[in-house]
């Protein structure tokens, strides 16, 4: 098993992309959210060079061996995401931050 257990968090799925019309074309394109998102996790990987390279050697590794991959993602979400200031629990799709992981 390879974590990566400080990598940044991601915006939500509603927040990739917003829609533009240019030249009577509608366009999608990333938002502020997901080009920041991509920034603090392209300065992760710099900050985490060896951890990345290791991870991918091992990746290789499976790879060669026709091994199959299973990818499974933990979010350690902060108390704020989950409670609200007087401690009531809010309504959170956890698996709506999986996209921009995946993407990355």
């Amino acid at each position: 098993m390879i974590a990566w257990l400080d990598f940044p968090y991601p915006p939500t799925t509603n927040k990739l992309y917003a829609s533009i019309y240019r030249g009577g074309k509608m366009l999608r394109v990333p938002t502020s959210e997901l080009r920041a998102f991509k920034e603090e996790a392209n300065r992760w990987a710099v900050l985490h060079s060896v951890t990345v390279v290791r991870t991918k050697k091992e990746i290789q590794k499976w790879y060669e061996k026709n091994y199959a991959i299973q990818l499974e993602i933990f979010l350690s979400l902060p108390y704020s995401k989950l409670f609200n200031k007087d401690g009531v629990a809010k309504s959170y799709d956890a698996s709506n931050r999986i996209k921009a992981l995946e993407d990355c």
